[in-house]
């Protein structure tokens, strides 16, 4: 049975300074990075408006603030991606949040390394985890996945308006997810940025083959406005 992905979850690429941010990546390490209480701020604004869900990276200071709300009492569920490099230590920091699902970073999915990819599913699967893969170049990879029969649980793909980030149009990656058959989950779905929360969210509210979106926000006012948006143009009540 494919699994239930939350509709909406907090994005945590601001809180890692991600590098698609450009020139708002050094304002955004300088005030998130180590900071495991502003990264809470902004979580827990998203938590008021009614996000219960978090895209958590296994990064000290975010991994910290989501326990941080747990240990509070606060319910937060849990869907990560590994980072690059060495994926148990990855795995270790994010097993105490008892994540429902963890993705294979991007950038061992764009290698189209058989035995790379599957090591880590299963490493995830080990952990009784959904295991999916991030795709930074998705129209490659999807097809990889089908073409060579690798079995994931979902997917965490760049989608948006603009295409940006993107390998393939939109309406293309979107027959590409009908035919993997697995549910999928947003990312980048602002376009860093560029799009506005009501452009970003009709646009992939018109979209079924999308069944999640993780935004990133950088304060506890942008979280407001955002998330207050995102739940009100996809449904979610």
């Amino acid at each position: 049975m494919a699994p239930q992905l939350p509709r909406v979850l907090v994005g945590t690429s601001p809180f890692i300074a991600a590098g698609q941010f450009g020139a708002r990546s050094r304002v955004y390490y300088e005030r998130f990075y180590g900071k495991p209480s502003a990264v809470r701020e902004v979580i827990e604004a998203a938590h008021r408006v009614g996000v219960r869900a978090v895209q958590c990276l296994p990064v000290g200071h975010v991994v910290e603030a989501v326990a941080s709300m747990r240990r509070s009492g606060l319910e937060v569920e849990v869907w990560a991606s590994l980072m690059p490099g060495l994926p148990r230590g990855g795995l270790d920091s994010l097993a105490p949040l008892e994540p429902r699902g963890i993705a294979v970073h991007g950038s061992v999915s764009d290698t189209m390394n058989r035995r790379a990819v599957e090591g880590q599913l299963k490493a995830i699967r080990e952990l009784g985890c959904e295991a999916g893969v991030a795709a930074h170049s998705p129209g490659r990879v999807l097809r990889w996945l089908m073409r060579e029969g690798v079995d994931v649980d979902f997917v965490l793909v760049p989608f948006n308006a603009l295409s940006a980030f993107m390998d393939v149009p939109p309406d293309e990656l979107c027959e590409l997810i009908r035919e993997l058959g697995v549910p999928a989950m947003a990312m980048k779905a602002l376009a860093a940025g560029a799009l506005s929360p009501e452009e970003a969210l009709s646009f992939i509210a018109r979209r079924p083959e999308i069944s999640s979106v993780a935004l990133g926000v950088a304060s506890p006012e942008e979280a407001v406005e955002t998330f207050t948006v995102a739940l009100k143009v996809l449904g979610v009540s």
